[in-house]
């Protein structure tokens, strides 16, 4: 018979994550089996239909990847019951722009990401500022920007999430306003 293809969103793809390294978002198709919708914390709190979770935006540099890294992961995979965890890897061009030379260049840097359990998808070249755009075109629902710190009075990440949505007054990536 014919194979169908197969979006992020279907068992065989899931099913691949478990038992090989996450695909990078240039290489598969992000064709949810749902309308996009605004969701707004709660909602996202009580959780999603199956063929529709909550796709969890973190990005970063991730230089000698160790436990840290993958903890801040981890919990920002399981902020919500269904959720599908994007992992934006900056460029050694812009890392080293903006912040400074690493120990590992861009490419292992980015393998590092796509074995790490908690990561559905790697964003490689992921940009430095984070856009309407960018966030569109990989339909971003919620977001843990590498400047945005869990402060001694936030215990977790979703206390972090809560703070940057009230801050902004938003519940979806089509409430921020464009840069001005």
């Amino acid at each position: 018979g014919k194979e169908k293809a197969h979006t992020i969103n279907s068992p065989r793809t899931k099913l691949l994550t478990l038992i090989a390294p996450a695909p990078f978002a240039d290489e598969i198709s992000c064709q949810c089996q749902a309308p996009h919708e605004k969701l707004t914390i709660t909602q996202a709190r009580l959780g999603t239909p199956v063929d529709r979770p909550v796709r969890v935006y973190a990005d970063g540099i991730f230089d000698l990847f160790h436990s840290g890294h993958a903890r801040a992961l981890m919990q920002a995979k399981t902020l919500f019951p269904n959720s599908y965890l994007l992992v934006g890897v900056c460029s050694d061009d812009l890392t080293h722009k903006f912040k400074g030379f690493t120990v590992m260049n861009e490419n292992e840097r980015y393998e590092a990401l796509r074995h790490c359990r908690y990561v559905d998808e790697v964003i490689r070249d992921a940009p430095w500022t984070l856009t309407p755009e960018f966030l569109e075109k990989h339909k971003e629902c919620l977001c843990q920007h590498r400047e945005l710190k869990v402060s001694q009075h936030q215990t977790s990440l979703l206390e972090l999430y809560e703070t940057m949505m009230s801050m902004l007054d938003a519940t979806s990536k089509e409430d921020i306003p464009p840069k001005s």
